[in-house]
């Protein structure tokens, strides 16, 4: 057997990785994996031939191509014993890993645990910022229950005007619409439904939007704003019914009347609007003042318009 190659030379290198390996390879492969040391493949089989000639590794051949392998007499083979002894020692660290890793597992769950949690500092620092919440929420509700104007002049005009002006262009681009459509349906043998469905076109009133309904709306306000309140109520009842296509507490949303006179029908009959503190009034149910004394009793109930008989 020829001496050992030098540590730093191509053939200890390749020796090195075959006998690592333990495995048929080809020049190519160890080529492959050989290129950190930056050898070339001409280098490299120069290398493997040589270490097979010297007897340090073996070959075989297969027509054209060599495959190269470890000299097995070089490793110590365990016998039977030894084989049972390594599989016990094998599944038994085995064992010890998984029961590492479950330990390590739980550690790592318990630190993102304390780490979602927050701490002191941070728990006193969200104190005071939902305190300062707090405290502008009770000012603003103050001055809500004061009936301070929070909305400028200047601001709800614009807002006003803003308002007009997208409700005339949608007034305008709806009518230029039907002149449209009008001329293009008009000698068309189509069914309009059918060909409405077709171009997949919609209608404001397939969305339950009414532009009637909507332009009035700004012209209640300023009738509210002007002091007609009992009748403002009654019309933003209907306008936002028209609307949204279904029936509003405009009386318990807004809030806008604790108790007020909306009509009078009769003698014995009045309509009033009533904000009850717990469940909606019932018909029939008494309604009594502060005293105790009964002033008269519902005759239908809701949280819209209620009638009263006195």
């Amino acid at each position: 057997m020829a001496p050992a190659p030098k540590s730093d030379s191509a053939e200890a290198i390749v020796l090195n990785f075959v006998n690592e390996q333990n495995r048929p390879l080809n020049s190519q492969n160890v080529a492959d994996a050989l290129q950190k040391f930056n050898l070339k493949k001409a280098s490299i089989q120069k290398a493997l031939d040589n270490l097979a000639d010297g007897g340090r590794i073996s070959f075989k051949e297969y027509g054209k191509q060599k495959i190269y392998l470890a000299r097995q007499d070089q490793f110590d083979i365990p016998n039977t014993e030894e084989l049972t002894q390594m599989k016990e020692e094998n599944a038994r660290l085995q064992k010890q890993l998984e029961e590492e890793k479950k330990a390590i597992g739980e550690v790592e769950g318990e630190i993102k645990s304390l780490q979602s949690n927050l701490t002191l500092e941070q728990i006193l620092a969200k104190e005071v910022k939902l305190r300062m919440e707090v405290k502008e929420m009770e000012d603003k509700l103050e001055k809500l229950r004061g009936g301070i104007t929070l909305v400028k002049p200047e601001d709800r005009e614009a807002i006003e005007k803003l308002y007009s002006e997208k409700i005339s262009q949608w007034r305008k681009r709806k009518r230029m619409f039907k002149d449209l459509w009008d001329a293009i349906t008009e000698n068309s043998p189509k069914n309009l439904k059918e060909f409405k469905e077709e171009l997949g076109l919609e209608y404001d009133e397939d969305v339950d939007v009414s532009l009637q309904s909507l332009g009035e709306l700004l012209q209640r306000v300023l009738f509210f704003a002007k002091g007609n309140i009992a009748k403002f109520i009654l019309d933003l009842r209907m306008v936002i019914g028209l609307a949204c296509g279904r029936e509003f507490d405009i009386w318990y949303k807004l809030k806008l009347l604790p108790v007020q006179v909306v009509n009078s029908i009769g003698p014995s009959i009045r309509h009033v609007g009533l904000i009850p503190s717990g469940p909606p009034t019932r018909g029939h149910s008494e309604i009594k003042n502060e005293k105790g004394e009964n002033m008269g009793e519902v005759t239908y109930g809701g949280f819209l318009v209620l009638a009263l008989r006195t």
